[in-house]
């Protein structure tokens, strides 16, 4: 597994993950939220869907939240705060 349940049914799709097709990260900073949840603000470049918010975009900075979760480490969300 790599993503909790809730993220995979928000933001993975048949073709895409959050509207992107591909993406590689650029840098990142990260932030420790709790002691289960670290934040990780990325600067990516990617590849979107036509059906994307960004299209056709391609670099952008969004965070992901990952949780400690069944005991492992998994992503719930991306986000553009």
């Amino acid at each position: 597994e790599v993503a909790t349940q809730s993220c995979k049914d928000s933001f993975f799709h048949e073709s895409d993950v959050f509207g992107y097709k591909r993406a590689s990260v650029d840098k990142y900073t990260e932030e420790v939220v709790d002691k289960r949840t670290y934040k990780f603000q990325v600067d990516v470049q990617m590849e979107t869907t036509p059906e994307s918010a960004l299209y056709p975009e391609t670099e952008t900075t969004f965070s992901v939240y990952v949780v400690y979760e069944d005991n492992q480490w998994l992503v719930d969300k991306f986000t553009t705060d």
